[in-house]
């Protein structure tokens, strides 16, 4: 599943973007975003009361503990994610100058 969500990451550009993403599918497709009533003994077919739906989500947020970035697997991981996309971008730039470079003249024969 992480590979899953890491390539969703990536192919949505961010944590930012895979959440919108995300909340917009769950609005779009989903009755997430459906509040009813909320009357007490009253079973409902679709949606949530009032604050429920938010409330998943923050419980969900919450069940998992910050961490300090210095010394984690994340640190480690976007540095070698960085230095892939640097290294990724020179070459890119190498292949641009190259291709766009002007042709050496031919040798003139003696």
């Amino acid at each position: 599943v992480d590979q899953l969500f890491m390539m969703a990451a990536e192919r949505s550009g961010g944590i930012d973007p895979l959440l919108k993403a995300f909340f917009g599918f769950l609005h779009r497709r989903t009755d997430f975003y459906v509040v009813h009533e909320g009357a007490k003994g009253v079973r409902y077919e679709a949606g949530f009361a009032d604050g429920q739906a938010e409330a998943m989500v923050r419980a969900a947020f919450t069940g998992y503990p910050t961490r300090p970035l210095e010394g984690s697997n994340v640190q480690k991981s976007a540095g070698a994610h960085r230095a892939a996309a640097t290294a990724k971008a020179e070459q890119k730039a190498a292949a641009k100058k190259k291709a766009t470079a002007p042709a050496a003249a031919p040798a003139a024969a003696p």
